[in-house]
């Protein structure tokens, strides 16, 4: 720009003519704004504590699932297992292995890193509650599906159903009168446990049975409808399980 406006004034230099130029330089310093900086760089940290935290509960979730995962070679219940003290499996749901993950990482200590917690711990009770209550409930789906395809011998041994393959002893009737068997059963089934919390779970389900009029023979006719029945009721599915399989026990033993 400033050599296209000495040229506009080459005429004058060919006449002589003393020629002043003055020059002024306005200096001015571009600053960025504090505050946008530290912003900037504000979130740029705090997107990398957060890129480093996920990678760290990542780390964690490994090791969750590599400790749960099941080693037994015929284990069904896979992929994630965890065994009771009798080395009986319980399959391990995703929603259980992600409580047991909030729950190790709830209780880290200050200064501790994911690495380095302890993931061996004692499941909490109410972790390890949902855990059997699944467990038993998939267990009386099992049983009274089961029992709904189990084909009943004859008294001679013959199968009365040729195209099933399982083979069992008529289970017969319980004799008696209704009410008075169910309550019988019901006393029955009380004292074959000491556990005071068992006994009260029991109770609740004896309690359905006979406000329900589930007579014994027709449970023993309809396994699952009972133990459906049961378990909308409110009753514990273990417990269920328990009352529909134990009424041939009960029936050989008080013939």
């Amino acid at each position: 720009m400033l050599d296209t406006y000495v040229e506009g004034l080459g005429a004058l230099f060919s006449k002589r003519r003393k020629i002043t130029f003055g020059i002024e330089f306005v200096y001015k310093e571009a600053t960025s704004d504090p505050t946008a900086t530290k912003g900037k760089k504000k979130g740029q940290s705090a997107t990398e504590a957060q890129k480093l935290q996920r990678a760290a509960d990542a780390g964690l979730w490994t090791r969750v699932y590599k400790h749960h995962r099941c080693r037994g070679k015929y284990c069904k219940q896979g992929p994630h297992c965890w065994l009771d003290e009798r080395g009986n499996h319980h399959r391990l749901l995703p929603r259980h292995l992600e409580e047991i993950f909030h729950h190790i990482k709830g209780s880290m200590k200050e200064g501790e890193k994911e690495e380095e917690v302890d993931i061996d711990i004692e499941i909490p009770s109410k972790i390890l509650g949902d855990i059997l209550n699944d467990s038993c409930k998939r267990k009386a789906e099992d049983f009274v599906d089961c029992c709904g395809c189990r084909v009943h011998a004859s008294s001679n041994g013959r199968l009365r159903n040729t195209g099933e393959t399982s083979f069992v002893e008529d289970s017969g009737e319980v004799e008696g009168d209704r009410m008075d068997r169910l309550e019988e059963y019901c006393n029955w089934s009380l004292q074959q446990v000491k556990s005071d919390k068992w006994r009260e779970a029991l109770q609740a389900a004896n309690q359905f049975a006979i406000d329900q009029f589930l007579e014994l023979n027709s449970t023993l006719k309809h396994l699952k409808v009972a133990a459906d029945l049961m378990v909308k009721g409110g009753v514990k599915s273990g417990i269920a399980l328990q009352f529909v399989s134990n009424i041939n026990k009960f029936r050989q033993e008080t013939k």
